[in-house]
């Protein structure tokens, strides 16, 4: 099985953009990801994703 998230050098906490979106799509929402600058750790810019899921109301 392959991994969908797993701990970075900084010990944070992070998914797989694929499995995030899939997740998302099995359960009826369509998804749009934005990539920017999350945070700064060490003086320095860490990049990431922010995922908007929205669905359409039955």
């Amino acid at each position: 099985m392959a991994r969908t998230s797993f701990f970075k050098p900084s010990e944070r906490y992070a998914h797989k953009r694929s499995h995030i979106e899939a997740l998302c799509k099995q359960a009826g929402f369509s998804v749009s990801t934005e990539e920017l600058v999350l945070r700064q750790e060490g003086g320095q810019p860490v990049q990431g994703f922010v995922v908007t899921a929205t669905k359409t109301a039955a």
